[in-house]
């Protein structure tokens, strides 16, 4: 056995909670797997309980758990089957060059960890390293900062944490992940598809709120939060941090698109100040968090509709475009060429 073991990452395509970065920050072995997330992974959504009295607005992008993606190895195990060997199980999974995907673990217990000595909290995270001199772990997880990163912490903290956990009937588990070697072709008809149903999702009878929609639906909490409705103690601290990762995403998105058809990057230039000002959003609103700023959030929120606007022009003009391309059959021949054996 190895007295310490250190798994590379990647840098994933969402980050914003932790149930987002495992699913492409594992993936050093098998870098196609991108294209999983510029294919497929584009679709806002965001709940409406805020309106009736809950204070979150739970907004994320449809599909990015990682426990759904097609591309990656799992193996799980309730931590209460374990009797007492949780490191040494650990231990043997990244040995064997699997990440560890933890839950049911208590953040007030752990070192480094977001809500380390402020609050119990029954956390998730990644485990892509261990120290057996130091007796550490190295995890991927939100910082006492709220900063995702990577950091060491005490096995036996770590320990400590989950049988607090446990004691207060959360559930323990851990689960040993990797890439899947299959290679993931880009295939810009599917990613132009997934464009399209962005614009045109609205809500849903369950009161979920999808697609570009969901970006009025997060000024609206904005709103409820300038006016006092939802108290600023319990707000959501990362909508704005979601939706730029989104912008940057997209933008990703738009330049392979065009790249594939020979557009020159007419789309994608004009996509790329959305990138910018949906990160000096985050930070604003970061920044009130932090120090609350008299009508910051009505300067966010008008922004955030602002932006959301010029978004649809732009891709409307890109899917506009691609009618041409299709027509001729064009979108077939890449995709062929794409899923073709390198």
């Amino acid at each position: 056995m190895d007295t310490r073991v250190e798994l590379p990452l990647v840098q994933p395509f969402y980050s914003t909670y932790h149930y987002h970065a495992p699913g492409l920050a594992v993936a050093v072995d098998n870098p196609t797997i991108r294209n999983f997330f510029l294919n497929d992974l584009m679709l806002l959504q965001c709940e409406t309980r805020f309106l009736s009295g809950y204070t979150g607005l739970e907004l994320t992008v449809d599909g990015t758990y990682w426990t759904i993606s097609p591309h990656l190895e799992k193996h799980g195990y309730d931590t209460c089957f374990l009797h007492g060997s949780l490191h040494t199980v650990i231990r043997e999974m990244l040995d064997a060059g699997y990440y560890v995907c933890f839950a049911g673990v208590d953040d007030y217990y752990v070192p480094g960890k977001s809500w380390y000595r402020e609050r119990h909290f029954a956390h998730d995270g990644l485990i892509h390293g261990y120290d057996r001199a130091d007796k550490t772990y190295l995890l991927y997880a939100y910082d006492q900062n709220w900063r995702y990163r990577s950091f060491w912490t005490p096995q036996a903290a770590f320990g400590r944490a989950h049988a607090a956990a446990a004691r207060n009937g959360a559930n323990g588990e851990l689960w040993a992940i990797r890439a899947l070697p299959g290679k993931v072709p880009f295939l810009p008809e599917r990613a132009l598809r997934g464009i399209a149903a962005y614009l045109d999702c609205a809500s849903s009878p369950s009161g979920m709120v999808r697609g570009a929609a969901a970006q009025a639906c997060t000024a609206l909490y904005l709103e409820k939060l300038q006016s006092g409705v939802i108290p600023l103690e319990k707000l959501d601290r990362r909508v704005l941090h979601v939706i730029w990762e989104h912008k940057r995403g997209m933008y990703e998105r738009i330049v392979r698109v065009e790249d594939a058809f020979g557009w020159g990057h007419m789309c994608s230039e004009r996509y790329a100040p959305l990138v910018e000002q949906a990160e000096r959003l985050r930070m604003l609103y970061a920044a009130h968090v932090m120090r609350p700023r008299e009508g910051a959030l009505t300067v966010i929120r008008k922004e955030l509709l602002a932006l959301s606007d010029d978004e649809r022009t732009i891709l409307r003009a890109l899917l506009e475009r691609s009618k041409e391309v299709l027509a001729y059959g064009a979108v077939a021949e890449i995709e062929a060429e794409a899923a073709r054996p390198s």
